[in-house]
């Protein structure tokens, strides 16, 4: 692939993040990350350090993100066969998230979200 084709790629899989979030669909999420994925972050004052992703494919199946969810993918990154990517969620669960992802290119060419580090904060008003 070329660099372009790369980030394209790498694009597709945080626009697919953003729709299996939307929808509520755990399944395509799963998908989306390698079976030893790392996930942390901040849920406000609460640090998540359980370190694997199953925790949030069970909150994303619990239903649709709701009307008020945005999301929009920020910068994406890719150095040879590793890529890194954001996304910025607001009016998600409550609260609006900051996203930092890490992925890895398969040897078929395809990509896998193998870190997702965030940071949250409740909503006011």
């Amino acid at each position: 692939m070329t660099q372009t084709a790369d980030i394209e790629a790498v694009t597709d899989i945080m626009r697919r993040y953003i729709d299996a979030t939307r929808d509520g669909d755990a399944a395509a999420m799963r998908d989306l990350f390698h079976p030893e994925a790392m996930l942390a972050g901040w849920l406000g004052p609460d640090l998540c350090r359980d370190g694997r992703p199953a925790p949030f494919f069970d909150r994303v199946g619990q239903g649709p993100a709701g009307p008020g969810y945005r999301a929009q993918i920020g910068d994406v990154a890719v150095t040879g066969r590793v890529a890194r990517a954001a996304i910025t969620e607001t009016a998600l669960w409550g609260a609006d998230f900051e996203n930092h992802f890490h992925l890895l290119q398969r040897a078929d060419g395809s990509w896998i979200i193998t870190a997702k580090l965030f940071h949250c904060e409740p909503r006011k008003g």
